[in-house]
């Protein structure tokens, strides 16, 4: 299969992910105001990148368990808002 074959399938591939994306009626949220400022203070007390931060913040602020694969940023974060998903359906 040459080069420009391969860009065409995995570009049909990701428009088929993109499609099946926008039919999971994702809630999505602005990174403004308190979630904002919550993320930066999160990202900056645990060492954590501002993606795992803002995962975090919006668990914190919304009352909710947040569930991750990631047992490091459990560990760096403790396990009150962040869940391993191994756990999901019994918390």
């Amino acid at each position: 299969m040459d080069a420009s074959v391969s860009f065409k399938l995995f570009v049909e591939e990701l428009g088929g992910v993109a499609r099946a994306l926008d039919k999971l009626s994702l809630d999505l949220r602005p990174l403004r105001g308190d979630l904002s400022e919550r993320c930066v203070e999160n990202a900056l007390r645990y060492g954590i990148s501002v993606n795992d931060a803002s995962y975090l913040s919006l668990g914190e602020l919304e009352g909710v368990p947040v569930f991750t694969a990631e047992a490091r940023l459990i560990k760096k974060v403790g396990g009150d808002v962040l869940k391993h998903l191994s756990s999901y359906g019994s918390v």
